[in-house]
C-alpha cells in the first residue's frame, strides 16, 4: 500500500516552462472545456500482490464548474476564496471499509490556480495541508504550522489538476513537455516530464449515463491515448502511466449544463504495482447512481 500513498499524497504545484496555462483554450496544443459542467469519476484502486491485482480501495473524483462567488475546499474549513468563473477538482479515497484516507480539493480560474486543499490519513501517517496562491507567491502550510511562502513564476499549475490539464492536450499530437515542481511540504524543487507515448486500449470496461438519464457500458479494448508523466532528475522513483480514452471512441452528449459533450476522461493509472482503473461516470448532479 506504500505506492498507493505515494500517488495520492503527492503536494506539488507545476510550473509550466514550454507554454501559458491563461486558460484551456490558450494555445494550439490545449483543448477547452473537454469535460461537462459536472463529472463524477470513479476508479477503483489495485494493488498487485503475489503476482494477483487486489482491490484496495476506491477514489472519487468531482470535476465541478463553478460560477462567481466565494467557496470553500471543504466544509470543514473555514476560509473561503473568491472567483469569477472556476472549476473545483475535488478527490476522496477511501479503504475497503469505507474510511476516508485521502482527500483533496484544488480550486482554479481556467488553470491558473486560486487554492488547494488535502487531508492523508492512512496507517499512521496523517497530514493536512493548505495551500492558496497571491501574485507571485505560492503559501502553504503543513499541519497548521505557520504559513510558509515560496517565490514563484507566473503560469502555473496545482498538481491537484495535473491530470485534467493533461486531459486538455492535444492527445492527437505528440507532445513532450518539461515541467518545474515545488514540493509544498519543503519548498524545494525539482522539474518531471510528460510525454504522450503512443496508442494504449481500454483495460476494464465502464459506465456511464447518457442524455436520457439511461445506463450505457464502454467495452474494454477501445483505444486510448497513453500518457507517461516521470522525474527526470535523481532520485527519479517511479514513472505514473497515464490512460486517456479517445474522442473517437467515447464522446457522450450530456443532458445537464452548459456544455453538453465530454471527452478524453482519465480511464487508467498506473505506478509501480499500483493500478486505478475507470469504472464509472455520472454526468449532472441529478444523474441517477452508478454501481
Amino acid at each position: 500500500m506504500k505506492k498507493f500513498i505515494a500517488i495520492i499524497s503527492l503536494v506539488l504545484v507545476v510550473s509550466i516552462l514550454a507554454f501559458s496555462l491563461a486558460g484551456c483554450g490558450s494555445n494550439p496544443f490545449l483543448r477547452s472545456a473537454v469535460w461537462s459542467d459536472y463529472e463524477v469519476l470513479t476508479y477503483e484502486i489495485l494493488e498487485k500482490k503475489a503476482g494477483e491485482d487486489q482491490k484496495v480501495g476506491q477514489m472519487v473524483v468531482t470535476i465541478q464548474k463553478l460560477q462567481a462567488g466565494q467557496y470553500k475546499l471543504r466544509d470543514t474549513e473555514k476560509n473561503t476564496f473568491a472567483v469569477g468563473s472556476a472549476t473545483m477538482v475535488t478527490k476522496v479515497a477511501t479503504d475497503n471499509d469505507g474510511k476516508e484516507i485521502m482527500y483533496s480539493a484544488s480550486l482554479s480560474e481556467n488553470f491558473v490556480p486560486v487554492a488547494g486543499y488535502k487531508k492523508i490519513d492512512y496507517k499512521g501517517n496523517q497530514r493536512i495541508t493548505r495551500t492558496r496562491y497571491a501574485k507571485n507567491y505560492y503559501y502553504y502550510s503543513n499541519n497548521d504550522e505557520p504559513e510558509k511562502r515560496t517565490k514563484i513564476k507566473k503560469g502555473v499549475l496545482d498538481n491537484e489538476n495535473l491530470f485534467e490539464f493533461i486531459r486538455c492536450q492535444e492527445l492527437d499530437r505528440t507532445f513532450n513537455q518539461t515541467l518545474t515542481t515545488v514540493d509544498a511540504t519543503t519548498g524545494a524543487t525539482e522539474k518531471i516530464s510528460i510525454v504522450a507515448s503512443g496508442e494504449g486500449s481500454l483495460a476494464k470496461a465502464f459506465k456511464y449515463n447518457d442524455a436520457d438519464n439511461k445506463e450505457q457500458t464502454v467495452v474494454a479494448g477501445k483505444k486510448t491515448h497513453t500518457v507517461v508523466v516521470s522525474k527526470t532528475e535523481a532520485p527519479k522513483g517511479f514513472p505514473i502511466t497515464l490512460q486517456y480514452i479517445q474522442k473517437s471512441e467515447f464522446n457522450p452528449l450530456v443532458k445537464e449544463g452548459i456544455n453538453k459533450t465530454s471527452y478524453y476522461p482519465l480511464v487508467r493509472i498506473e505506478e509501480n504495482d499500483m493500478t486505478y482503473n475507470l469504472i464509472s461516470i455520472k454526468f449532472g448532479k441529478e444523474a441517477a447512481v452508478i454501481e
